[in-house]
This record gives C-alpha cells, structure tokens and sequence, in this order.
C-alpha cells in the first residue's frame, strides 16, 4: 500500500514563457489515520511523495487541536493566499496519535513538526568517507529529521512555523529520480527559482541520460560534497540535479546555462536565485553573483575554486546562448561580434589607443526592439565602410552585442529597448579608467529611427576630432 499525496505538488515553471495554467486539485494536508501507523507505517507515505523535491512535512498532531487546523491552513494555501509557501512545493501530511507516551492516565500525544529529506546512496557516501579516511557517516546526507515542537502546551504561533517551514523545506542536495511508479516529474522550477528561496542554488547540471542514470549525479555529487555545508550554512545555498534533456531545456535556455554539449558535468553557483519582491532591475543583465565551475574531475582546482570563491576574486559568468559559438571568428561583416564571455575582457583590456564604440542589440523577436533588425543592418554598414577607410578611423574599434542571447555587466544599457544602443569606451591607460569614463550616447539612438548610417559616421568623425584634438593638448 502507497499512501500518495494526491494533489499536484508541482508546477512546471519557465522563466521566460508565460506560464499556461493547469487544473489540479487544491492541495491539502493528508491526514493519516492512528490505525495505518500499525497497519503499513509512515515509509509508504515518503516513498509515494519524496519526487521531486526530496523532502516531505510529516506533522504528529491530536485531531483537531488548534495544532492540526494550523496545519490543514497552510498545507492547503494557494498561490494568491502565499506565494512564498505555495512556491516551496511542499508534501504536508498529518499522523493523528502517531507520537506520545503512555501514562498513568493513558496514552498522552505528542505533537511536533518533522521535515524528512531523502536519504539515498549511504553506501556509496560510506565508500567516500573510508576512501578518504573520514569519520564513519561524514558525508551522509540529512540523515535525522528536524524537528520542530514548539513550546510545551502551547499552541504553535502561524508565522514561527510558516518560516521554520520556509527555512528547512530543502534537501541538503536534490537528486533526479524517479517517482511514484517510475515517474519522471518535472524539475521544481518555483521552488528553487521561485519566491520560497531566500537564499541561492547551487546547480549540478549533468546528462543522465534518458533513464536518470544516478552515476554522473554521485559521482558530481562527490566532487561537491566537501563544500556543501559551509556554503548552506553561511550563504544558504540549496543543491539540485538540473539534468539536460529536453524536458528541461527551456529553462535552460531561459537561465543561458546547461547548452554546452561538450560538458557532460558543470556546476553553476547563484546567490540570490529566488524572485525578488522589488521590481525587475531592467539595467540588470543576468546575477552578477553567479560562478560557473566546468574542471570537475580535478579535485586540486574544485579546492581553489571554492578557496577563490570565499576570497571573492571569481569572476562573475555572465551565461550565453551563444556558447557553441565560441570558435567562430570575432570579427564578422567589419565589427567585432562579442559575446558574454569575452565582452569585458574586449572593452576593457584592448589597445589602449583606440576607443571602443558598442553597439547593444536585442535580435531575438521575443525581446520587442522594434528597431534592432534595421539598426543592426545599419551597424554592419557603417563597419565595412570603416573597413574601407582605416587610416581616418584606425583608432576606433566597432563592436556589438545580442543582449537577448548574451548576458553581461554593462548596467548603462537598458534590458528593453526600441532600437540599438551604443555606448562608447574611450581610450585609456587603464581597464579602470574606461570603465569610469564610458558613456552612453544616447543622441546616437534618440528617437531609435534617427539610427542611421551617415549621421553615425558623422558623430564618430567628431570623436576623431576630438581625440585628436585631446593627443595635441598632452
């Protein structure tokens, strides 16, 4: 007998299509009877309801105490109601004279609160602890409940546990298995990406394969496992298996990691991954808080990584779509083609004579620039004429960027946009010093119809000018 929690606990979610609603049942606390905990116990309940989460709220309640109408209330919000809560995506049962203890006047319950995360693959974790020479158990992961009981004889206060939920709700790690009767549920999106994390994820995105292998997710798993409790308990990261497949590959492509087809392992760390209750930064072009680790298998350089981490001199990865594109030559139709993981090092770091003018596009039609597709004609134009006319223009150097398939760090520029933006990094001694006198030119764009090809060239002669002018005064 499986005791399964029949109402949908999880929603697909993708973070740049609008979401289509789907009809499932409200959710509500599933109630156990005292008779089944002799009858078939509390593990059928875990092993119907585990996936894909890895964590079930078992409550041990008196039927009908204020405790258990506590209970009934908040497994049964909605998303209107909660949507902290509702995003958790958490299975809550309650077991009626399931805990106490026998007493001169009969049997006295017990009610508390127990959060069981899953606990899989102990044999293999005893494998890396003896390989290691570590204490027995050392790398198990959430092996005990947690446990909430309240104060003695008291009923539990609403928002104390509405956040001791919120705050223990998460395995330790997330593994990709299958459910109840081999079901392969969708990725919980919301709960890792959703208003229900006040912290970050840590993504181990790895190719299963069809059937979920478990072997690359350990073996990801293990080269991680040292790391994990420091960073869930000083930046409370929760880990999760995001596997590649085409199940999961629109939220890859939303989140722009996951596409590189030549990395079978890729560990992506995000600090502050749920949705922010302020309004969307449009000068914020992906988390600049974000660490991507590919060198898995080279445990000597996942140490440094992770030493490098704390001391703060990673560099942020700014994702791309464009990552399969990385050997194709820069320059393309006269101007430089940069992408998320070159545009800082090209802007900053090139030659210290020559200025750098890019020019900011959304190509995807998605993103609605209006006027992206003829600015972006007219940029190619302008290059090739410059091409064609070096010595006058031989310290200006053109370039752009598809901001819909690149993110980046340059927060002058708008996320939605009419048409083409450009933005000009003048020539200096020092990456520091191009990046305090950038500017945008706003009346290069202004309207977005104004964006043409001669009038262009008009105001980068006049930046000649006026560099020229700046190299006669030194």
């Amino acid at each position: 007998m499986i005791l399964v929690l029949m109402p949908s606990m999880v929603l697909t979610a993708e973070k740049v299509e609008e979401r289509k609603e789907k009809k499932t049942k409200p959710r509500e606390l599933y109630e156990i009877s005292k008779e089944a905990k002799d009858e078939v116990g509390i593990q059928p309940y875990y092993e119907g309801n585990m996936e894909p989460t890895g964590v079930n709220c078992v409550s041990y309640l008196k039927q009908g105490s204020p405790n258990h109408k506590l209970m009934k209330k908040l497994a049964a919000v909605t998303k209107e109601e909660d949507e902290e809560l509702f995003d958790l995506h958490l299975p809550m049962a309650g077991a009626f004279g399931w805990l106490g203890s026998e007493t001169p006047f009969g049997f006295k319950e017990t009610e508390e609160i127990h959060m069981v995360k899953r606990v899989y693959a102990n044999v293999l974790w005893d494998s890396v602890d003896e390989d290691k020479g570590n204490p027995k158990n050392t790398s198990h992961l959430d092996p005990e409940p947690t446990i909430y009981k309240g104060i003695p004889g008291k009923p539990w206060k609403e928002k104390v546990v509405r956040r001791w939920l919120l705050e223990n709700g998460y395995p330790t790690l997330n593994y990709r298995l299958h459910g109840y009767n081999s079901a392969k549920n969708p990725f919980p999106w919301d709960k890792y990406f959703g208003k229900s994390n006040r912290g970050g994820v840590g993504l181990l995105i790895a190719d299963i394969g069809k059937e979920w292998d478990f072997e690359p997710q350990f073996r990801m798993a293990r080269y991680i496992r040292p790391y994990m409790d420091r960073l869930s308990k000083e930046k409370n990261i929760h880990f999760t298996v995001l596997e590649k497949s085409a199940a999961t590959l629109t939220i890859r492509q939303g989140m722009k990691v996951g596409l590189n087809k030549s990395l079978d392992l890729e560990f992506v760390l995000m600090e502050n991954a749920g949705k922010s209750d302020e309004a969307v930064d449009n000068y914020r072009h992906g988390n600049p808080k974000k660490y991507r680790l590919t060198n898995l298998a080279d445990e000597a350089h996942v140490k440094q990584w992770f030493e490098d981490y704390w001391a703060g001199k990673l560099p942020t990865y700014w994702a791309s779509l464009e990552e399969g594109q990385k050997k194709k030559k820069v320059k393309r139709n006269g101007n430089h083609h940069l992408s998320s993981w070159n545009f800082e090092e090209f802007v900053y770091n090139t030659d210290q004579n020559s200025g750098v003018l890019v020019a900011f596009f959304n190509d995807d039609p998605k993103h609605e620039c209006e006027h992206c597709v003829r600015g972006r004609e007219v940029w190619d134009s302008l290059a090739k004429e410059m091409e064609l006319k070096k010595k006058e223009f031989k310290h200006m150097i053109l370039a752009s960027l598809d901001q819909s398939a690149n993110e980046h760090g340059e927060t002058l520029v708008p996320g939605k946009m009419a048409g083409p933006m450009v933005v000009w990094y003048p020539p200096s001694k020092t990456g520091e010093q191009r990046r305090k006198s950038k500017q945008i030119m706003h009346s290069w764009s202004t309207p977005p119809s104004a964006f043409e090809k001669d009038v262009i060239l008009e105001k980068i002669r006049d930046l000649v000018e006026q560099l020229n002018d700046e190299r006669e005064e030194l």
